[in-house]
């Protein structure tokens, strides 16, 4: 309870975080400041309307972070600095911060703030995000000035002992018709022959004189007989404007709406009747900036300090995870590459045909780079064997389609990737279809070309040579990146199928092969691909590899593709073989042809191919006569691999001596 003659006191601003705010602060720290200490302009927003029972609070959310405020609520104008690590927000002079704010208020009551008074609503936010843990400290400040003070002449008294209930409700009128939300902070209101006026705080200050009934106003959160903290800076700025004013009392109105019988009202308002007291050393406003400013927030146990909050019981664990996959690609960026596109690789649609050994580290390695969009291809199923290589495959998984377990899983291991598999076969050279299958396999070749239309990239990772012929194909007939790998026992072989681009420029550079000449996975074939799996022993009839080589193969084939993106050329970009050169148009450098690993002497070559224009899978009569009959040309070639070669000119080429020669002396090497 106050009494008479009493120091005023006033009720300072008690914050309120929304979790979004945070989640905006995070994206701004990964994606725009990264290691900077950058200051933003932000946006506050408090309230005088309350709820019966309740307490209005000074609050920030993710809108706090747009270019211009909401208009519904009241206005508080701030900043805030995120310090990198915990030991520099510690470290921090908070003293100086607050001072330093109050020179900004200054400045405002000089210039701005009489027409735009939310800037006296002025706050700042000193941060530290961990990122890690997703564990935020925080610490608000409210700047107040300390060279002057407020005497109370009389308790504080409700408003209805000063106005009618007619006055009260055209004051009410006035202050939510006529003030817009900059200006419903504070305010000036005039008793006149028993009418109220309601001024803005310019219009008043120009109205204003000593010979008429004027009140102060301002929009009041407080619950209690102190009122809010704001009205300090309301006070400081009428000191600069009309300082004669505080020769004599000055009656405040707190303004504050209470909801009761289903309408707002003003009713539970004060009027405060108080003398202001300048220091006897201020006179100018220059000398303001010598004085202390106060304004640091106490924290919940009643102590100036610093307060955290851990947003991980407040996120969506979808939107947390999410968040944290995409948090070490955004440090290598702004740490190491900070030209590295990471929105190009996230919005990649990859098509995975296989869902064996290399699909299952592709696939983890392509969601370690941030993609999301992500369909396999595979018709078999995971067997008793696979679960020990293949690492999306559980015990449990085994009789189970490999593509739907493999989508499901890698939801499971981050549910923000969008996976899907689809379970059909592959159409394939040399497998006759019979009368029975040709509507299925018609069907599967839709499929097929509808999902290389929606998808950036193929991987093609199957187990024999002949499944990689149709994806091949279409992908070049559709003009889209293809990634191939393939192994061997102690061998693997990573490679990229050149783009047919006619617009792409010569290069001189004899080390280089531009992406439109770059061959296929069947560029340096003689023959077509027929029936591999046919008179095959058990140990033919699995791929034996040591273990080591799938994870190696299929990781280069992921680094390949996210190399290739980050090229300015694209799957346009020249392949390097010059391992000499030290500066590449890429962005992670050099992007070969194709790679090729020998884990028997740790060896890895780095060949580039140019197009074989008899090419079984590439070459233009190939692709032409595919766009001209499509299934019809399809069927000739998957009912006999010899009509390929026939078409394609490869019959004519092994009937010539030096390819006999040749062929001979292959027979003879693997004898």
């Amino acid at each position: 309870m106050t009494t008479e003659g009493d120091l005023l006191k006033f009720a300072p601003f008690k914050s309120q975080v929304d979790p979004s705010f945070w989640q905006k602060l995070t994206e701004m720290k990964l994606d725009n400041d990264k290691l900077n200490e950058n200051v933003h302009k932000i946006w506050g927003y408090y309230s005088n309307k309350k709820p019966e029972g309740q307490n209005q609070l000074f609050s920030v959310d993710a809108s706090s972070f747009n270019k211009s405020p909401d208009e519904n609520r009241l206005i508080g104008v701030g900043s805030i600095l995120n310090k990198n690590t915990i030991e520099s927000f510690k470290e921090e002079n908070y003293m100086d911060i607050v001072n330093r704010e109050g020179k900004e208020i200054i400045d405002s009551i000089k210039k701005d703030a009489v027409e735009n008074p939310s800037l006296l609503s002025k706050f700042f936010i000193l941060t530290f995000a961990n990122l890690k843990s997703y564990i935020f400290y925080y610490w608000f400040a409210f700047p107040a000035p300390t060279f002057f003070n407020c005497n109370n002449l009389n308790h504080p008294k409700n408003i209805s002992e000063y106005f009618n209930d007619e006055q009260l409700d055209c004051l009410y009128d006035g202050y939510k018709n006529k003030l817009n939300t900059h200006n419903k902070g504070f305010f000036f209101v005039r008793l006149k022959n028993e009418n109220i006026e309601l001024f803005s705080l310019n219009e008043g200050l120009n109205e204003i004189n000593g010979e008429e009934n004027w009140f102060l106003g301002f929009s009041d959160t407080s619950s209690s007989i102190y009122p809010s903290w704001p009205l300090r800076n309301f006070i400081a700025l009428l000191i600069y404007h009309r300082l004669k004013m505080f020769d004599y009392p000055v009656k405040i109105i707190c303004l504050r709406l209470n909801f009761i019988d289903g309408k707002w009202n003003i009713n539970n308002s004060l009027v405060l009747n108080v003398k202001v007291n300048i220091k006897k050393n201020i006179s100018e406003i220059d000398d303001w900036t010598m004085e202390k400013w106060v304004g640091w927030e106490k924290n919940d146990k009643g102590k100036l300090s610093p307060q955290m909050a851990n947003l991980k019981q407040y996120m969506d664990p979808v939107t947390l995870a999410e968040t944290s996959v995409d948090l070490n690609l955004k440090l290598m960026k702004w740490q190491i590459m900070p030209n590295l596109n990471l929105d190009i690789i996230k919005n990649s649609k990859c098509l995975l045909i296989g869902a064996g050994t290399l699909g299952c580290v592709v696939a983890r390695n392509l969601i370690s780079w941030g993609v999301r969009k992500i369909t396999f291809i595979d018709y078999g199923k995971v067997s008793y064997s696979n679960p020990a290589r293949q690492f999306l495959y559980n015990f449990e998984d085994v009789g189970k389609f490999k593509a739907e377990v493999a989508a499901t899983a890698l939801k499971k291991i981050f549910p923000g990737t969008v996976s899907s598999g689809l379970v059909f076969k592959i159409p394939m050279p040399g497998h006759p279809l019979g009368e029975s299958l040709i509507d299925e396999t018609k069907e599967n070749v839709e499929k097929l070309e509808k999902l290389v239309d929606e998808h950036d990239v193929l991987f093609l990772l199957m187990d024999s040579r002949e499944s990689r012929w149709l994806p091949t194909l279409i992908a070049c007939a559709r003009k889209k990146l293809v990634i191939n790998a393939a192994l061997g026992f102690d061998s693997y072989l990573v490679m990229r199928h050149g783009l047919k681009n006619s617009t792409m420029e010569e290069k001189n550079d004899r080390k280089l092969l531009s992406g439109d000449v770059l061959g296929c996975y069947f560029c340096n074939d003689i023959t077509a691909p027929g029936n591999s799996s046919k008179n095959r022993t058990l140990d033919q009839q699995c791929t034996v590899t040591r273990p080591g080589v799938s994870n190696i193969a299929g990781a280069l084939a992921v680094e390949l593709f996210v190399s290739i993106l980050q090229h300015p050329l694209g799957g346009l970009a020249p392949a390097d073989t010059n391992l000499e050169k030290t500066e590449y148009d890429g962005v992670l450098g050099m992007i070969p042809h194709s790679i090729r690993g020998f884990l028997s002497h740790y060896q890895t070559v780095l060949p580039a191919v140019e197009a074989f224009n008899s090419c079984v899978a590439c070459s233009e009569k190939v692709v032409s006569k595919y766009e001209e009959e499509k299934f019809k040309f399809l069927y000739k070639a998957l009912e006999s691999k010899e009509y390929l070669e026939n078409l394609c000119g490869l019959t004519d080429l092994q009937n010539e001596p030096l390819i006999e020669e040749v062929l001979e002396y292959s027979d003879s090497e693997s004898e």
